[in-house]
């Protein structure tokens, strides 16, 4: 019989669809009889979570109607004509969509976060997976979540950051407990593409998971994908293996997308990047930071601010100088 995973579990946060639906409407009310539009110095950043797809991709074509308007084809005089009221209210609602963008921003970060990653995306450090063309490259983003979640390495950030990664699986304050415990102890690993538990029970799956942090009783897998999809039912080979277990191990799995898309196996609880990186700030935000660790997750957070998050971050890059 295959192994039935625990229930999802809603997080946490939620965004204001409703206030987005209704600028939407307002988008297209604006653009009725349009005839010319310079968007000049104009744009528009919504990105909302992968469980209001449809809502985006409405967005997105609305605003892309937007700028295939050619003002040469509406002339008066030898100049474009913008015709006044309708393109006040478009002007308008492209505000309206923005500051609700930055609200959502805020219910997910908070305004001491938001502030804390604006700093960090100032910092001088480079972002040096870009420089060295592995912006989109899955196995290096892989490595350096493995490098931000141990505490051996990054002891301010790992910590905070995977109290806040559990808290979506089943027993969150056990997770938080058993992790504690093996940090005290020493007894933690957190590797990279390592087979499931090997050194709890001998099992005979070669299949191997991006991310595994394991400990005397408890075992967490991570399953990343950057650009590329789930595959011959991976995270549900996965979980037969969590579950080949022996009785009193712990054990859980997180799902890493862009946008939080759901695994093929529901014991895999979807996390997204920009999530993500609200948990990495989790620690920074109480606790100062070691040189080395400042200097890796604000470099990385750049990575992420050029590529897989740039429409999300730009919230508060817009005023961030020497990221590019």
């Amino acid at each position: 019989m295959r192994p039935q995973p625990p229930a999802l579990r809603a997080p946490a946060w939620s965004v204001r669809s409703e206030r987005l639906q209704e600028l939407l409407s307002q988008l297209r009310a604006a653009l009725s009889g349009l005839g010319a539009l310079d968007l000049a110095g104009l744009s528009v950043s919504v990105q909302i979570a992968e469980q209001h797809r449809e809502l985006a991709q409405r967005i997105g074509r609305t605003v892309e109607e937007i700028r295939k308007l050619n003002p040469s084809q509406y002339v008066r005089a030898g100049e474009p004509y913008h015709p006044p009221d309708q393109l006040a209210a478009v002007k308008h609602t492209v505000v309206e969509l923005r500051r609700a963008w930055c609200e959502r921003f805020e219910a997910l970060f908070g305004r001491e976060k938001t502030l804390l990653l604006g700093r960090l995306l100032k910092s001088p450090v480079p972002d040096l997976l870009g420089i060295l063309g592995y912006g989109d490259d899955e196995n290096a983003h892989s490595d350096m979540l493995r490098w931000l979640l141990d505490h051996r390495t990054a002891p301010h950030v790992a910590p905070a950051a995977l109290g806040a990664l559990v808290s979506r699986l089943e027993h969150p304050e056990e997770w938080k407990r058993r992790l504690r415990e093996a940090r005290t102890s020493d007894s933690m690993t957190v590797r990279r593409e390592a087979r499931i538990g090997h050194e709890l029970v001998d099992v005979d799956a070669l299949d191997r998971v991006d991310v595994i942090l394991s400990g005397p009783d408890f075992v967490l897998a991570i399953e990343n994908k950057v650009r590329s999809a789930e595959h011959d039912r991976q995270t549900w080979t996965y979980w037969t293996s969590l579950d080949s277990l022996p009785q009193g191990i712990l054990r859980g799995a997180l799902f890493l997308t862009p946008t939080g898309l759901p695994a093929a196996c529901p014991g895999f609880r979807p996390v997204s990047y920009l999530e993500l990186v609200a948990f990495l700030l989790e620690g920074p935000l109480v606790d100062d930071l070691e040189p080395h660790e400042e200097i890796a997750l604000a470099g990385y957070l750049k990575t992420l601010a050029n590529g897989l998050l740039g429409r999300e971050l730009r919230v508060v890059t817009a005023d961030a100088e020497g990221m590019r």
